[in-house]
């Protein structure tokens, strides 16, 4: 129905603005609710028993006209009826992923689940693209092994690991310290801890391989931001100390790579 150019609400005398249905937001959710848009609702216009014969247990809420309890208004809601159809066979396989069960209709509570939602039986594996039958039994449910669960598992990592580190300063610098320290007991030199802010203000934000000025306000990766670098390389046997390092632009320190004696081109 249209007023004035707007559609609204199909129901005699009600003039809000349609929502859905033919019905306005109110009409619509008595409908969603009761199965009828014009039902009377309020607990107290309910009657002390509930509509199915039998039943009288305290009803719910009204469905199609009736007061029903919750268990009747569940039945009437799913399947239409309140009347429940058991199925008493047995089956020798699953009737949705074609395992053995021994009687039972599903071998467990996914595929019923899954059967019941009408989930395809089969779905690719997303590292190596393989049909599988989906089970959640201790790996990553999109995967069809243990071994595509842990390669999911270290792509999912390395994704997380480049992010934060390419986003969060304190972490990256973290990382950094981390690798000096594991360099330094590796080639089985000394090594302290060493704040590069404390190098950068001892060297005067001056770089020690082409003597130009570092900006402090440029952020990795520029070739331009301010690194750490050590004057003898720890793979030559140099400490990770603060009397072994330097302030240095990224670029040249990358140019300088692991020699002992560098002449940046920039200086």
């Amino acid at each position: 129905m249209r007023s004035g150019g707007k559609r609204v609400c199909s129901i005699d005398g009600c003039e809000q603005p349609h929502r859905a249905r033919g019905f306005c937001k109110r009409h619509y959710q008595l409908w969603w609710t009761y199965g009828d848009p014009n039902a009377e609702t309020g607990k107290h216009l309910l009657p002390a028993e509930c509509s199915i014969d039998g039943c009288g247990k305290k009803p719910l809420q009204r469905f199609d006209g009736q007061a029903v309890c919750e268990l009747h208004f569940g039945r009437l809601r799913r399947l239409g009826t309140i009347e429940i159809t058991l199925d008493n066979r047995r089956y020798d396989v699953c009737q949705y992923c074609g395992s053995a069960t021994g009687g039972s209709k599903f071998c467990d509570a996914r595929c019923r689940s899954r059967h019941d939602r009408g989930y395809p039986v089969n779905q690719k594996c997303k590292i190596c693209g393989a049909d599988f039958v989906p089970k959640n039994k201790g790996r990553d449910p999109q995967t069809c092994s243990e071994e595509c669960s842990r390669k999911a598992g270290r792509a999912w990592f390395a994704a997380w690991y480049r992010h934060k580190f390419d986003n969060d300063p304190a972490f990256r610098e973290r990382v950094r310290k981390n690798e000096y320290k594991r360099k330094a007991r590796k080639n089985g030199v000394g090594h302290e801890d060493i704040e590069p802010h404390e190098i950068f203000e001892r060297d005067n934000w001056r770089c020690g391989l082409c003597s130009e000025n570092i900006d402090m306000a440029i952020k990795w990766p520029h070739p331009k931001s301010p690194t750490i670098d050590h004057i003898i390389p720890l793979s030559l046997g140099g400490p990770h100390t603060a009397a072994n390092v330097q302030a240095a632009h990224l670029g040249c320190n990358c140019s300088k790579g692991a020699r002992p004696q560098f002449v940046c081109a920039a200086a």
